[in-house]
C-alpha cells in the first residue's frame, strides 16, 4: 500500500512539474538591435521564452519610439529569391521562438536617430497573454 501511495505521489508530482499554467510569463534572451543610420531601417533579434515547452502565447506587435514604424517580419523564398514580408503576429509555441537574421525579426523602419554599437534601446513587445513587455536591446552586429 505504501508503495502504491509513493508511486502515485511521484507520478502526480512529475506530471505537474512537466506542465505549466497559462500565466502571463515571458522572458526575452539575447535582445540585439543591428546598428543603423538615421532614416534607415534595421532588424531586431531575440529569443522569446515561455515558462515551459507546453506554454503558448502570441506576439501581436512591437513598438519603438526611435522609429516611425515598427513591424514584425519574416523571410520567404520565392523563385530562389529571399524577400522580407510583414506578418500580422508570431505564435510562440513549444515554449520559445527565435528571431534571427534571415528569419523572423522585428523591423524598425525610418529611424529617428543613429543606432550606434554599444547603445541600448527600449522596445515594447505586446503579447496576447503576457501583455506589454518592455525590453532593453543592445545595439550590436549579430554574430
Amino acid at each position: 500500500m505504501l508503495k502504491t501511495i509513493l508511486l502515485s505521489t511521484f507520478l502526480v508530482s512529475t506530471a505537474f512539474a512537466d506542465c505549466c499554467d497559462d500565466a502571463p510569463k515571458v522572458s526575452i534572451e539575447n535582445p540585439i538591435a543591428r546598428p543603423a543610420q538615421k532614416g534607415r531601417n534595421t532588424g531586431v533579434y531575440m529569443t522569446v521564452k515561455l515558462p515551459c515547452k507546453k506554454a503558448t502565447d502570441k506576439l501581436l506587435s512591437a513598438e519603438c519610439d526611435l522609429a516611425t514604424s515598427t513591424e514584425l517580419h519574416d523571410h520567404i523564398h520565392e523563385n530562389g529569391i529571399a524577400k522580407m514580408r510583414p506578418v500580422k503576429d508570431v505564435n510562440v509555441k513549444d515554449g520559445e521562438v527565435i528571431f534571427k537574421p534571415g528569419s523572423l525579426h522585428v523591423m524598425l523602419m525610418g529611424l529617428k536617430q543613429d543606432l550606434k554599437e554599444g547603445e541600448t534601446i527600449k522596445i515594447r513587445l505586446n503579447f496576447e497573454k503576457a501583455g506589454a513587455v518592455d525590453v532593453d536591446y543592445t545595439v550590436k552586429t549579430p554574430a
